[in-house]
């Protein structure tokens, strides 16, 4: 709904789409931020270590970042042509929230479902942000699923607005 919030801005004066789409991106990063802090005194009191992983926190936020700006750009124009499109993603984000490892540990998966986890792409990003937090090293399972899902972002995003980013105000 980023370009349907943003119509009025949309209909009278010409600007990139994407920067509505990176207006939310970061409107949230400043709310991670906030929330950031909060771990700060967690992991004093858990004592978790700072090593040289920890600095790959922020290349890590890029990558999530960028991935927001290709992937939310791209429901975005589909959003926008196709009105419940927003309905099927909202209803889809719940189902991806309860097969992401957030709210329970993979551990407690039985050894025939782990693909759930590894090709599980929200997992993935999630780790860009979890294991530098808690000071380990990504694996390359997850570095080149992190790699495929921007690649396959890039070549969409690089398709669909070059194809219809003329036809979004018409579509408003």
């Amino acid at each position: 709904n980023a370009f349907i919030e943003s119509e009025p801005y949309i209909r009278n004066q010409e600007s990139y789409l994407s920067l509505f789409i990176t207006r939310l991106i970061l409107r949230n990063l400043i709310i991670f931020a906030h929330n950031v802090i909060v771990f700060l005194p967690i992991a004093l009191i858990f004592h978790t270590s700072v090593n040289l992983n920890t600095l790959l926190l922020l290349p890590g936020l890029i990558i999530i970042s960028l991935n927001a700006l290709l992937w939310g750009s791209l429901l975005a124009v589909i959003g926008t042509r196709y009105r419940d499109f927003a309905q099927i993603i909202t209803s889809l984000i719940q189902v991806i929230f309860f097969l992401t490892p957030i709210m329970w540990m993979p551990t407690l998966l039985p050894a025939k479902l782990n693909w759930v986890v590894m090709y599980n792409p929200f997992n993935q990003l999630l780790n860009l942000i979890r294991y530098p937090l808690l000071g380990q090293a990504l694996t390359l399972p997850s570095i080149l699923m992190i790699t495929t899902v921007t690649l396959l972002g890039l070549s969409l995003y690089t398709y669909c607005l070059g194809k219809y980013k003329n036809r979004v105000v018409f579509w408003l």
